[in-house]
């Protein structure tokens, strides 16, 4: 990198807890922290600093569907999905499974999920969030509700997954949301984890829609009634199964140093991957959890892996 380089920024100054606008050397490594930036500035920085820069590129469900399903050792923890504007193929999925979930592929917060169960002899229902209740429908024909969905929403930006029928904690809904990051020997760790409860009546585990949180350890505990090997050895798996999705995503091509995987358990206890939030994963979760160090392990380690891809080590 040409040493000459210059940058305009802002430096941290510790003892007037501010920060000062100024002209600095170029980074050796940069972190990007709230989106991702277009392919000709992720090249341009790649010309720059090479690859010493991380989360630059936001994949989405489907695009980790495609990378995921292709690996013998991550299908098997993949919910089956498939584009949502295909219609024969998501009506040849629910015939099969008979729970889909309909998701926008780049959707966040719970928003524009519709949960679709194909019922007996011939019936469909549909039921999705509106403001702060759930709302369910019912249709005779498969067309009439497809129709239906596809009036209320652009499935051009939809998924179609297979509805996995999740294990309940403490009598709820909930899903796990699993901090991992690289630090500063440059290798990913799994930091924590949180378990999300859903708000009453709701499908959807968000903390944003009613929800609650608590340590995964301390719910595990409770769902194995305080069997402390059992709840060990479960914690064990998930630290397992997020290492592999980690350490295979690093084979994509893009550089990831701050993850939160959203990972459930279905009422046979098998593990399913059903995000990778890879656009600054919001770490508060740590805190709704009560949890105030292991939020603030995960938002300073970035900067340790920022510091490590820049040659300190």
């Amino acid at each position: 990198m040409d040493e000459d380089l210059k940058v305009i920024g802002y430096a941290y100054h510790p003892e007037t807890n501010s920060w000062r606008r100024g002209i600095y050397a170029f980074p050796g490594a940069v972190y990007i922290r709230r989106a991702h930036i277009r392919l000709k500035s992720y090249h341009r920085l790649e010309k720059l600093i090479g690859a010493n820069f991380f989360n630059a590129y936001a994949f989405n469900k489907w695009e980790m569907w495609q990378w995921f399903s292709k690996t013998d050792v991550l299908s098997s923890h993949l919910p089956e999905t498939v584009l949502a504007s295909e219609e024969k193929e998501v009506k040849e999925l629910l015939d099969r499974v008979e729970q889909v979930i309909f998701k926008p592929y780049k959707g966040y917060r719970g928003n524009g999920i519709y949960k679709v169960e194909k019922m007996e002899p011939a019936a469909y229902t549909v039921k999705y969030l509106a403001e702060e209740c759930s709302v369910v429908e019912t249709f005779t024909t498969w067309e009439e509700l497809y129709r239906y969905i596809s009036q209320s929403q652009d499935l051009q930006g939809y998924i179609a997954q297979h509805s996995i029928s999740l294990l309940k904690f403490s009598g709820r809904l909930s899903d796990i949301r699993i901090i991992a990051q690289k630090g500063k020997k440059g290798t990913w760790q799994i930091q924590g984890m949180v378990t999300r409860y859903a708000g009453p009546e709701n499908f959807v585990s968000n903390i944003s829609r009613g929800g609650s949180a608590e340590l995964t350890r301390e719910s595990l505990l409770k769902l194995y009634e305080g069997n402390e090997r059992k709840a060990a050895e479960k914690y064990q798996d998930l630290e397992a199964m997020a290492l592999l999705i980690c350490e295979h995503l690093d084979k994509v091509g893009f550089c990831y140093g701050n993850l939160g995987l959203d990972v459930a358990m279905d009422e046979q206890e098998n593990l399913w991957l059903l995000e990778i939030n890879n656009i600054y994963p919001d770490h508060t979760i740590a805190l709704d959890a009560d949890d105030d160090s292991l939020y603030h392990l995960a938002m300073s380690t970035p900067l340790l892996y920022t510091k490590w891809l820049s040659g300190f080590r």
